[in-house]
């Protein structure tokens, strides 16, 4: 670990990383300071500390896929225009940045997939986290902001929008439904959960490595037919899956497993919720 004085800021704090992000922080007696909209703060708000190491963690964006085919303007618009205020306080303020980008590799990715695959835009959201990604390397490359790219997979967890598939599962049992609407239960995904991601950041912010871009995933996949068949038992009822073809996403992905190697090796970051137990954490508050 780095004997570095953190002063933490994030961006989007009050969002579902975001608020697992300020509990872990909290639990590890590191400072911080919320920006976020619901907050009414800004990061020009945002108090410097010269005798800290100033790092921006930037969770700001909007992620609805659904909503960047339907408003493409307004979500590029958001999107990287609040990147561009983290990276421009970074220039200004001598401080570094960590990036939350997504899974990028587009729909024919060779598995398991590691950082050094092409990379190829499946969607406007995906396409707005490669430019925000070409972003931070431009800022380092011109202005030296050091960064570090997260590409998480398919996250989970307690607190997650519904628009996503397992919540919108357990949102439906959650309401005492037994008639539960899915989408395709073909593809298959590799899930990691939101507490496995905020550790990555931390191991990020106790780490000396800067300039590099990590995938954070489980190293499984397990198609969303046996995802429903987990939470089917967990949840120890009868359970009908329906599924409705309007729910499907446009440019969707048949299969993600991501390779994890370089974040354990680099970061000394492991993963550790398996699928099963984070279901079960999150049923179990039912």
């Amino acid at each position: 670990m780095n004997d570095q004085i953190l002063s933490v800021i994030i961006t989007g704090s009050e969002g579902f990383i975001g608020n697992q992000l300020k509990q872990l922080l909290t639990e590890k007696l590191i400072d911080f300071q919320g920006v976020d909209l619901k907050l009414g703060t800004e990061l020009k708000d945002v108090k410097v500390n010269s005798t800290k190491t100033n790092v921006v963690v930037h969770l700001a964006a909007t992620t609805s896929v659904m909503t960047s085919f339907e408003k493409p303007g307004v979500f590029y618009s958001n999107n990287i225009g609040s990147l561009i205020e983290s990276l421009e306080w970074c220039r200004e303020n001598n401080g570094k940045i960590i990036y939350i980008s997504s899974y990028v590799y587009g729909k024919s990715a060779e598995i398991p997939t590691t950082e050094e695959h092409l990379v190829s835009a499946h969607n406007p959201y995906a396409q707005s986290k490669l430019m925000g990604e070409e972003l931070c390397r431009a800022y380092s490359r011109d202005h030296k902001v050091p960064f570090i790219i997260f590409r998480p997979f398919n996250i989970y967890g307690e607190g997650h929008s519904n628009e996503f598939v397992i919540s919108s599962i357990l949102e439906q049992i959650k309401f005492g439904k037994t008639e539960i609407k899915i989408q395709n239960p073909n593809p298959k995904r590799d899930f990691i959960h939101v507490k496995d991601v905020v550790e990555a950041i931390y191991c990020a912010l106790n780490s000396t490595v800067e300039n590099e871009t990590f995938n954070l995933c489980s190293e499984t996949t397990i198609s969303i037919g046996e995802v429903c068949g987990i939470i089917e038992k967990l949840s120890a009822r009868k359970l009908n899956f329906i599924y409705e073809s309007h729910f499907e996403r446009k440019g969707d992905v048949d299969i993600t497993l991501g390779s994890n190697l370089k974040a354990k090796e680099l970061l000394n970051w492991q993963p550790k919720y398996s699928l099963e137990v984070g279901l079960k954490e999150i049923i179990s508050k039912f």
